[in-house]
């Protein structure tokens, strides 16, 4: 039996939406038709990339068990099947030169990290790929009650808490984004130590005990550790919320086959539909997937052009 070609360069862990897509996909499934005759009627071969730490704390063993679901649930309704070939890139600062060599279809990218690549290159928006029951949600800078940014600013070595990966990086962008406007200085200008975690419990409860000053997470993920724990709401703080912003985007690249882009759309959406492959994907932490609307984009828009005017006027 063959399988379809995906190219690792170190072991990691599954991303979220790459990994559903690649279920779309691939096939060679045991549960498809079983024999490599069914490999006569392949026709076309679909290149997809991800940065590889575009989301953290996935578990690899739930991640192969959700891919194996999603086979079995998904791939019975596709009769025009293909191949897909996966390659994650390793460095973000790569990523976008990669991506314009031409031989990628699909690309799955972080909000922010989308709007960096696009005057690159002609990445079109297909699909949003969400953790909760909206296309977009905010980001929450977490602290002790009754501190403020200019305390914050002032305390004797303060550590920050902030995810691993490329979110790690839009919570950092988003916060600098936040103090610069405040008039103060970045936040590893005002953090002695900034910290990564693969969870939100790893951010939130360090602060919740004092022991660190600060911690950027999801809004959505800070409302399940106060339900699990509540004396969480009485101490701790929501000092600053974002607006509601994408987290993973689905993009388009110019070279991408038109039939090819409207099927994977197709099947995400539908996916939503079907209480196994719902089930498959919360076990890897993910929730929805969206048809991309221009509106969705705008918040992370803003932002980012709110960072650059703030890095201009700071002078870097």
């Amino acid at each position: 039996m063959k399988h379809a070609l995906i190219a690792f360069r170190k072991p990691i862990p599954l991303l979220l939406g790459v990994m559903f897509i690649f279920v779309l996909c691939d096939v060679s499934s045991a549960t498809a038709a079983g024999s490599d005759d069914d490999l006569s009627h392949v026709q076309r071969v679909i290149h997809l990339a991800s940065i590889f730490d575009a989301m953290s704390g996935v578990n690899t063993e739930n991640a192969r068990m959700a891919l194996e679901m999603l086979m079995r649930n998904i791939m019975v309704r596709q009769s025009n099947r293909f191949h897909i070939q996966l390659d994650f890139l390793m460095e973000f600062d790569q990523a976008a030169e990669k991506i314009t060599t031409g031989q990628y279809d699909l690309v799955v990218l972080p909000g922010l990290d989308y709007l960096q690549i696009r005057p690159k290159v002609d990445l079109v928006p297909r699909l949003i790929l969400s953790k909760v029951d909206q296309p977009t949600e905010p980001l929450v800078l977490v602290t002790q009650p009754n501190e403020t940014l200019k305390s914050l600013a002032k305390k004797d070595s303060p550590i920050l808490m902030i995810d691993m990966g490329r979110f790690g990086e839009t919570a950092k962008l988003w916060l600098d984004t936040v103090l610069l406007e405040a008039g103060l200085k970045p936040s590893h200008q005002i953090f002695t130590e900034i910290r990564r975690t693969q969870k939100p419990s790893h951010s939130v409860l360090p602060v919740f005990f004092g022991q660190v000053a600060a911690c950027v997470v999801m809004e959505s993920a800070l409302k399940v550790l106060k339900e699990l724990n509540p004396q969480i709401e009485r101490r701790v703080q929501i000092l600053k919320r974002s607006e509601d912003l994408v987290t993973l985007v689905l993009c388009a690249t110019p070279w991408a086959n038109k039939e090819d882009v409207d099927i994977v759309i197709t099947e995400g959406i539908n996916a939503m539909h079907d209480p196994k492959s719902r089930q498959a994907l919360t076990m890897v932490q993910m929730k929805r997937f969206y048809p991309f609307q221009p509106e969705y984009m705008v918040a992370t828009q803003n932002l980012y052009e709110r960072f650059l005017r703030s890095m201009k006027k700071w002078g870097q």
